[in-house]
């Protein structure tokens, strides 16, 4: 009895701290409607199917706990448990990212203190990294990741295994406008870079997800067991909640509402061989190759910044390539004349193979090549 009761003046206390307000924004974010007020003591709220739900926003009225209780377990599904919801309704709603251990010494819901210390450090660096690589095409990628990283909250472990869970933010203040939600994007990069070391068809020449860097391969290397052991249930598990703000950005809308990746031996083993990769540059090559501007990627007028970036549709080793580069702005001004004409380039650079598209990070030279040049020359 004395748990219970415990147990039960925890609950009241918990439910009776989060702000009125809070819920009422969490409730927006849901599409409830706000309806007429109720003595000055509540309102009621419409559901997205019509329903009709008296929410108290006074806590001394009674059975305030036993009514917001009903209204949480609402929203209950799933991989959303009560106490998800409890934190979505104080802080606002959030994807949910579980890192599930299941190892001999784990069924009581606890593990080592350094395996924890391990999985919470690769899980953090894993969204961090996974923001700012996404992010690295703005202005202020750094600034963008820091607020998406401080908005993450850490949940309780759950019984029958050592579970951490992460509550990660769907909108992020100074979102780009084309991404109004960031967070949920970076999560998806996040979730990407993780699959790509999962999947059973997985080659290394398969080319490297947007947001992969050696800091993302080595933040899920810190996620290998000490101990050595992977069971059936060792999954990253995310759970992506649908809202309002989710609802503005159909790219932001993933297939699967929940997803479970299995932590095998085997993903640990090939991110261990493309964080060293990363790590030691082997990635970058000096090659000359043909091909056509594709694309000039012109700037916005009068913008602060002017990339003069370029891409060339070419063949390398047999498979057509995309290959992205940035020019002086001498060389990007003949491009444009290049790209005009639809003249055969050829270019001696550097290539960075570790993304969808390739680019030249560094070139020595580029110019057109003469029509008889040209015709002689192996394209796509």
């Amino acid at each position: 009895m004395l748990f219970g009761f415990t147990t039960s003046n925890r609950l009241r206390d918990a439910i009776t701290a989060i702000p009125p307000q809070r819920l009422r924004v969490f409730l927006r974010e849901q599409r409830w409607r706000q309806g007429e007020p109720w003595r000055d003591k509540g309102h009621d709220w419409i559901t997205p199917d019509g329903d009709h739900f008296l929410v108290p926003s006074d806590p001394t009225v009674p059975h305030y706990v036993e009514t917001i209780s009903s209204l949480f377990e609402m929203f209950l599904a799933p991989g959303i448990h009560f106490e998800d919801v409890m934190v979505m309704g104080a802080f606002g709603t959030c994807d949910i990212v579980r890192r599930r251990i299941d190892e001999p010494t784990t069924l009581s819901g606890s593990c080592t203190l350094d395996e924890a210390r391990s999985e919470i450090v690769g899980l953090k660096e894993l969204l961090m990294w996974s923001a700012r690589r996404f992010a690295f095409k703005t202005q202020n990628a750094t600034k963008l990741a820091t607020s998406y990283l401080d908005r993450c909250r850490a949940g309780q472990t759950e019984i029958g295994s050592y579970v951490l869970k992460v509550y990660v933010p769907i909108e992020v203040s100074g979102s780009p406008a084309d991404q109004p939600v960031f967070g949920r994007e970076a999560t998806l990069a996040a979730v990407e870079n993780v699959t790509y070391f999962a999947e059973p068809s997985y080659s290394p020449d398969d080319p490297y997800p947007p947001a992969m860097d050696w800091h993302v391969a080595e933040a899920i290397l810190r996620m290998k067991s000490a101990a050595g052991f992977w069971g059936q249930n060792n999954h990253l598990e995310v759970t992506f909640l649908q809202s309002v703000a989710t609802l503005a950005s159909p790219a932001s809308e993933p297939s699967d509402r929940e997803l479970a990746i299995p932590m095998t031996s085997e993903l640990f083993t090939r991110a261990e061989a493309v964080y060293e990769t990363l790590k030691s540059g082997e990635m970058l090559q000096r090659r000359t190759f043909t091909g056509h501007i594709t694309d000039l990627h012109k700037d916005v007028p009068n913008a602060k910044k002017q990339d003069q970036r370029i891409t060339i549709r070419t063949e390398i080793d047999g498979k057509p390539r995309n290959v992205t580069m940035r020019l002086l702005p001498v060389d990007y001004n003949r491009a444009v004349i290049w790209h005009h004409d639809e003249r055969v380039v050829q270019v001696d650079a550097n290539i960075d193979k570790r993304w969808r598209v390739w680019t030249a990070s560094e070139y020595f030279t580029i110019d057109a090549l003469a029509p008889e040049e040209a015709r002689d020359a192996s394209l796509f």
